[in-house]
């Protein structure tokens, strides 16, 4: 089984995904690491510096043929990150059906000064922390850009019919992530 667990920046997913994988004895990817490694390229489009969705569209086929791989390989994978899209889980989910379980994450209905303090509150938590220092207008610019683009990825995410989780506090909400992944 692949469980992808996908959603938007800060979020929770490589913490979910990481317990997962410890749990169960399970191999973990990070999209991230995909992502700087066709940055290295310059022919691949993959540019860090853009935004997700179009970092995400540049990766599509990249991360289509590896989750195939894993998929063929037969290995139990947890794969996390932000460019894998509801559109790229909804057709893995359709050509291996049984070897797919993914959820989105996001926080659609947090005000910035709701999600900064969920992110203050579990910063110990968090390992990579570069968002703290943006200056306070280019902080509160990043938050209110992944608070949009989770309404985006929920509306998608209802109209393929793909499990979104509503993140208001990572911590106590992770075990049901969890729950909803492994069974």
């Amino acid at each position: 089984m692949v469980y992808l667990i996908c959603g938007v920046s800060k979020s929770g997913k490589s913490l979910v995904g990481e317990e997962i994988a410890a749990k169960n004895r399970l191999s973990i990817f990070s999209t991230d690491w995909l992502m700087m490694t066709l940055a290295l390229n310059k022919s691949n489009n993959v540019n860090p510096a853009e935004n997700d969705d179009i970092v995400s569209a540049n990766m599509h086929s990249f991360l289509f043929e590896l989750i195939s791989q894993i998929i063929s390989s037969g290995n139990n994978y947890v794969i996390e990150g932000v460019h894998i899209t509801p559109e790229l889980a909804n057709s893995l989910i359709a050509e291996y059906p049984e070897s797919i379980k993914s959820c989105f994450l996001g926080y659609k209905n947090l005000t910035v000064q709701e999600k900064d303090s969920e992110l203050q509150q579990h910063k110990d938590k968090i390992k990579n922390t570069w968002f703290f220092d943006l200056n306070k207008n280019q902080y509160n610019d990043f938050l209110t850009e992944v608070i949009d683009r989770s309404k985006v990825i929920y509306e998608k995410c209802k109209k393929l019919n793909l499990k979104y989780f509503e993140i208001t506090d990572i911590i106590q909400q992770k075990q049901d992530i969890i729950n909803y992944l492994l069974n």
